[in-house]
């Protein structure tokens, strides 16, 4: 909660007030699945979901990687998407493609 007084000129202030009453909630999992005897090879996933007053929010990310002697080279497949349109005007995107990474060990 904000309040006070707005005007630079006296006599002509006016009094403010405004409050907030958010909350939000996410929980998700996250794991990696051996696809070979040796571990070498692997896929890793995550998985969220949130939600709060006025929004959700979800991402999801599977991947498939190769470990190496110095660290891991992994291919993934991400989405991510925000609903804040709760109330009214907000913003409703999804944002989804793949993603090359490396790990390095040390």
């Amino acid at each position: 909660s904000i309040s006070g007084a707005a005007g630079l000129l006296p006599g002509r202030q006016r009094a403010l007030s405004a409050s907030m009453n958010k909350w939000d909630v996410i929980a998700g999992v996250k794991g990696e699945v051996s696809l070979s005897d040796d571990d070498r090879v692997f896929m890793p996933y995550y998985l969220d979901i949130g939600s709060g007053s006025d929004n959700t929010t979800w991402q999801a990310m599977i991947a498939l990687g190769y470990r190496y002697g110095w660290g891991d080279v992994t291919l993934a497949l991400r989405n991510l998407s925000y609903d804040f349109s709760g109330r009214g005007e907000g913003i409703d995107a999804r944002f989804t493609g793949l993603a090359l990474g490396a790990t390095f060990h040390f």
